[in-house]
């Protein structure tokens, strides 16, 4: 009897969302979910940017999306690892 074991490891996963938040979740074979993290990390990330260095807007309110992105950031550490031992057989644990 030859099972392919599913081998997705956790602490890789949670490597590639530390560089790119959704990366590990697309590794663990989420890639809505993957999908999802990245496009709202980018907008995130791209509005408060925008939003702290336009001088026609109120800098506070791109802090609230940069520390919004910060949050998701680290929830999403969190959440690569989950997916990845979800993903997992239980054979391989």
């Amino acid at each position: 009897m030859n099972q392919s074991i599913s081998s997705k490891e956790p602490w890789l996963a949670v490597n590639l969302s530390y560089f790119f938040p959704g990366i590990g979740q697309i590794y663990s074979g989420n890639i809505s979910r993957g999908w999802i993290l990245i496009i709202c990390s980018c907008l995130f990330w791209g509005l408060g940017v925008y939003l702290i260095f336009n001088p026609k807007s109120n800098p506070i309110i791109g802090i609230a999306f940069l520390l919004a992105y910060n949050l998701l950031s680290i929830w999403n550490l969190f959440d690569a690892h989950k997916c990845a031992r979800k993903a997992n057989n239980s054979q391989f644990e």
